[in-house]
C-alpha cells in the first residue's frame, strides 16, 4: 500500500567474481523487479534503458575485465578488493 519512488543496483566491476555474468544476472533480476511493480529500468537522467545501452555497458564491463585479466588482476580476487 505504499508508493516505490525508485530502487537504485549497483555492480562494482573490479570487486566481483565473473563481472560480466554478474552484470547479466543483475539485470535479469532489475528487470524481473521492474515488471513486478509495474516500473522501468532508467538512466542517471530517468530516461529508459535501451538494449542498446545496455549491450553498451556489457561491453564495457567485458572490456574492463578482460583488462584486468591481462594485468594480472582477478576480478573478484583478494587483490582486486584491495585495489578498488
Amino acid at each position: 500500500s505504499g508508493m516505490l519512488r525508485g530502487l537504485l543496483l549497483f555492480l562494482n566491476v573490479p570487486t566481483v567474481a565473473r563481472p560480466s555474468q554478474t552484470f547479466s544476472d543483475l539485470i535479469s533480476v532489475a528487470t524481473y523487479v521492474s515488471t513486478q511493480v509495474d516500473g522501468s529500468l532508467v538512466d542517471p537522467e530517468g530516461s529508459p534503458l535501451t538494449e542498446t545501452q545496455l549491450d553498451g555497458i556489457g561491453r564495457q564491463i567485458r572490456s574492463l575485465e578482460a583488462s584486468m585479466k591481462r594485468y594480472g588482476i582477478e576480478p573478484g580476487s583478494e587483490e582486486a578488493r584491495r585495489l578498488f
